[in-house]
This record gives structure tokens, C-alpha cells and sequence, in this order.
């Protein structure tokens, strides 16, 4: 098999035979999520940074909704903070998580009422959500 037939394409429908180039890039946007030659690491962090947005937001969301249920609570973390955050952790070879595990765990600290100082495993333990890492 020869390079020259995996380069090749199909028309469907159409007269057009004008070829087309394929160029190099240094980064390129995927279903959303920029994929680049950067370190894993700090294509998380940027990625992770550019959801601080969605963090504000379901901070106001308790702030506003601060008496209704927990599970009201989770649903909105889970369906709108929580898809962005991860969203293309499984594109994340790496396990260098921590510009992840911030907003990750921040949250549900917030859906429990507690500080931010509380203790990680026990936010797991409580919440029965697991740890970012699992995702990676």
C-alpha cells in the first residue's frame, strides 16, 4: 500500500475535481476541546482555566438557590460544572490534575456548605463522588 492511497478522497454528487491541501498546524479544535504539541499538563490547565466562567456561575446558582435540595444541587453541578470541566478528560494523558482537582472539588464543598479548607477525602466521602483522578 502506497502513502499516495491514504491521501486520497471522494466526491459524491458533484463534478468538482479541484484537489485540495491538507496544511500542518501547531494546534487544532476538536469537538470543542484545543488540541496542541503543548505539555498535557498545561493544555489541562488552560482548558481547565478557560471553565472558571461555569464555576462563577453555579457559585451564584447556590448562592441564589441556597435552600433547595442537595440533589437539586448535584443534578446542576453534574449535568452544567462538572461536563464542562471534564469535558475530553479522556483525551488527558497525564496525571498531572491539580489545575483540575481545584474546581473539581471546590464545588461540592459549596453544595455541602463547608470551607474551603475541609479536607478533600472527606468531601469524597460524604459526597460519594470520586476523585478526579479516576477520570484520567
Amino acid at each position: 500500500m502506497t502513502l499516495a492511497s491514504k491521501c486520497q478522497y471522494l466526491t459524491v454528487n458533484t463534478d468538482d475535481t479541484t484537489p485540495f491541501v491538507i496544511f500542518k498546524t501547531a494546534s487544532y479544535t476538536y469537538l470543542g476541546a484545543l488540541i496542541s504539541n503543548d505539555k498535557m499538563s498545561s493544555q489541562v490547565k488552560n482548558r481547565t482555566d478557560g471553565k472558571a466562567l461555569q464555576l462563577r456561575k453555579f457559585t451564584s446558582f447556590l448562592t441564589k438557590n441556597s435552600d433547595c435540595p442537595y440533589n437539586v444541587k448535584y443534578k446542576v453541578w453534574n449535568g452544567a460544572l462538572n461536563a464542562a470541566v471534564l469535558y475530553s478528560c479522556e483525551t488527558w494523558i497525564t496525571n498531572m490534575l491539580k489545575s483540575v482537582e481545584n474546581p473539581y472539588l471546590s464545588s461540592p464543598k459549596q453544595m455541602l456548605g463547608v470551607r474551603n479548607r475541609t479536607c478533600g477525602d472527606l468531601v469524597h466521602i460524604e459526597t460519594g463522588l470520586p476523585n478526579v483522578k479516576r477520570f484520567s
